[in-house]
């Protein structure tokens, strides 16, 4: 459709150019505005006003995505949504920040962290300075790059002197404790939880309460995390606070309902380092053989894991490490590369392939010199996910296929199909897509890639075989209230069949293909690992390990289930 700007530009509306779809809207590529992007409203009874738009031009654009121009229907002039700055694929939400394994991945540290917490607090001042108050500050409303750059988003539904706020805010940061209510201060309890996060790695009111068991009451009854409680199960993932400034404060904020702006006079260390240390013998409680996988140097730290059924690559800050995986109990080393020497490793079950600039190369046979393969490259905005020995590379126009154990001489075999790249989202372990409103999810299906319609308004999908974990977003029933559901799925027959089996959070799990389409997941949890089966999901046995936390990540391989934490890795097999 054609719709008009305030400025009476011309510009082009179309299903084919979404890349994001929220509660309240969708984001729309134009054509016509290369640099920026519509939000149009699905309530045509709730949009954006031009004093709202007004009002919102005091804040500062370094941090805040502020709506530039109102859009008009241009047959009945009517507002139905506006335009604003275009961020491009770089920034990704902060709460992703919330998990130790993917900092580690990004090589996010607490430096960095600080960096953006100190851009969050300025920027929720400025706000505040001009009587504006933010409301819905959670961890998903606040986006980052990897140069630690800040930029708040939803920007449209803040409360000004123009408009109240509508209440609707996600679950984990209301304040519950003053009813909910939004203002001011409920800007300052949601910036200490997001800060708590960030810094602790677990929410201040999750772990497993006995008597209460919601967010909410133990808001309303201050038991955060750190409360001396009997009846309160801690997660082996939390960091204690080691500044003693700051946990006061937190304190303060979640057992005695102080409100008021953060004091950041940061020291260090802020938080302790207590994630579990790996032995180098195999550990003698439990019913898993604990062995160690590699042991790590002075200074070198996990970055990544990619694992097939025989083969495993390991990347460090230092180093990539090719692992042979195919006799039980045993891994062998079979390759070892500078992390400078490529940009990135790619591995399949016969062949090693590395990125270097634009250009793919395959190890030759006698393991000790590459061969560039010159008929697939990379592009600056190329981004991509493997599934097992496919590798899938999202670009502008096009998807490709990298079939990377079908190589001859100077070839690979590759299939392109035609596609808007920007509406494709790419997660580490999975790849999902909007058409037209639609979420559709990627999976490898035998030796093609396929793809099966997710209805959910997806933020996040993780893929292992023909299984999955989707995150989404869910409005509780009658209340103002947004939540994310972290739920198992199955794919079969191109149909997505959902679990009613969730998480408490995402998680990296172990899969293990059977017949018929079926498996078994292995999922870490802390001091244990849970076997389930696809057709249900249910939980078949439990296996106790005190290695394994919440956040320990699991790969199925022909040599056992190797288990990633922050300090190590190692094997799991039974005794």
């Amino acid at each position: 459709m054609k719709a008009i700007t305030q400025n009476n530009t011309q510009i082009t509306l179309s299903d084919q150019n979404e890349i994001h779809r929220g509660g309240e809207g969708r984001i729309l590529l134009i054509p016509e505005l290369p640099q920026q992007v519509a939000k149009i409203y699905h309530n045509p009874n709730a949009t954006i006003t031009l004093q709202q738009i007004q009002a919102l031009k005091v804040l500062d654009k370094r941090y805040y995505v502020k709506p530039l121009q109102v859009i008009r229907d241009t047959s009945t002039s009517a507002i139905i949504g506006f335009t604003m700055d275009y961020l491009g694929k770089d920034f990704f939400p902060l709460a992703s920040l919330f998990s130790a394994p993917f900092c580690q991945r990004k090589q996010i540290d607490e430096a960095a962290k600080w960096k953006i917490i100190h851009q969050i607090q300025a920027a929720i001042k400025q706000a505040h300075l001009h009587q504006i108050v933010i409301g819905d500050l959670s961890g998903l409303n606040i986006l980052v790059n990897d140069q630690g750059v800040v930029k708040f988003i939803d920007v449209d539904a803040y409360q000004t002197p123009m408009q109240p706020h509508s209440g609707v805010l996600y679950d984990e940061i209301r304040d519950h404790y003053y009813q909910g209510r939004v203002s001011q201060d409920s800007d300052y309890f949601a910036f200490a939880v997001i800060l708590f996060q960030l810094l602790a790695y677990i929410h201040p009111f999750k772990g497993v309460h006995s008597t209460y068991k919601t967010i909410a009451d133990r808001m309303i009854h201050q038991i955060p995390v750190f409360a001396k409680d009997a009846r309160l199960k801690t997660p082996k993932c939390y960091r204690p606070i080691a500044n003693p400034i700051l946990q006061q404060q937190f304190e303060a904020f979640f057992m005695n309902g102080h409100r008021a702006p953060l004091q950041l006079l940061k020291t260090t260390p802020t938080t302790q380092q207590n994630s579990p240390k790996l032995k180098p013998v195999a550990l003698k409680k439990g019913n898993l053989k604990v062995n160690p996988f590699y042991q790590l140097t002075q200074g070198e730290s996990i970055l990544e894991v990619i694992a097939l059924q025989n083969r495993l690559l390991l990347k460090t800050n230092l180093q990539y490490l090719v692992f042979e995986v195919i006799h039980q109990g045993y891994a062998s080393l079979l390759n070892r590369f500078d992390v400078n020497e490529f940009e990135k490793i790619f591995i399949g079950n016969q062949q090693i392939l590395a990125k270097k600039g634009f250009e793919l190369w395959v190890l030759e046979k006698n393991q000790k010199q590459f061969r560039l393969l010159r008929n697939v490259a990379f592009t600056p905005q190329s981004r991509w996910v493997q599934f097992d020995n496919m590798l899938v590379i999202v670009e502008e126009d096009y998807l490709k296929t990298v079939y990377l154990d079908e190589v001859n001489q100077t070839f690979i075999r590759v299939e392109q199909t035609p596609v808007f790249g920007q509406g494709i989202h790419t997660h580490h372990q999975g790849l999902w897509q909007l058409v037209g409103g639609k979420t559709y999810t990627f999976y490898a299906s035998g030796k093609y890639l396929s793809s099966v319609l997710l209805n959910l308004p997806v933020k996040s999908v993780q893929i292992f075989g023909n299984h999955g974990i989707v995150t989404y977003q869910q409005q509780i029933a009658g209340k103002k209230e947004i939540t994310l559901q972290h739920e198992y799925f199955s794919l079969q027959n191109l149909q997505c069949q959902l679990s009613q089996t969730f998480l408490l959070q995402p998680k990296m799990v172990a899969y293990k293909a059977l017949k018929h389409g079926h498996g078994l997941i292995f999922e870490a949890a802390d001091d244990k690992m849970l076997i389930r089966r696809t057709q249900d999901f249910a939980v078949l046995q439990e296996l106790t390990c005190p290695l394994l936390t919440d956040d320990t990540q699991l790969f199925h391989t022909n040599a056992g289930i190797v288990a990633v934490n922050i300090d190590g890795i190692c094997l799991l097999n039974n005794k």
